[in-house]
């Protein structure tokens, strides 16, 4: 029986101990996702198959040529709340006003102070 030594069988250098480790790290998950069946199916299967839904219906021409739809404030009933800050030293109406020419070309409505 030959002898061994763990003093023989050592790595020098940083990258080839890196590498080392990278390849014991690798195989590890690999044979930890091969008895886990549905770690598999979920981490690899499902998200090719949902891309490839996705890609298959952006090419789809009900997509494709869709109107396209100005979402605006009026098309809501009910009243919006709006939830903001003066800033700069602007009075309420003036910071009013200007998120909603931001948001908007007309203005809906005005602040009562």
């Amino acid at each position: 029986v030959k002898e061994y030594s763990i003093a023989d069988a050592s790595e020098e250098g940083m990258m080839n101990l890196f590498f080392l480790h990278f390849g014991a790290f690798f195989v590890k998950r690999w044979l930890i996702s091969l008895r886990q069946a549905k770690t598999f199916l979920l981490e690899i299967l499902i998200p090719i198959i949902l891309i490839i839904l996705g890609l298959a219906l952006s090419n789809n021409p009900f997509f494709k040529n869709a109107p396209l739809v100005e979402l605006t404030p009026t098309m809501y009933e009910t009243p919006q709340t709006f939830y903001y800050s003066t800033y700069r030293g602007k009075s309420e109406q003036d910071t009013v006003n200007s998120y909603l020419k931001y948001f908007s070309d007309t203005t809906l409505w005005s602040v009562q102070t």
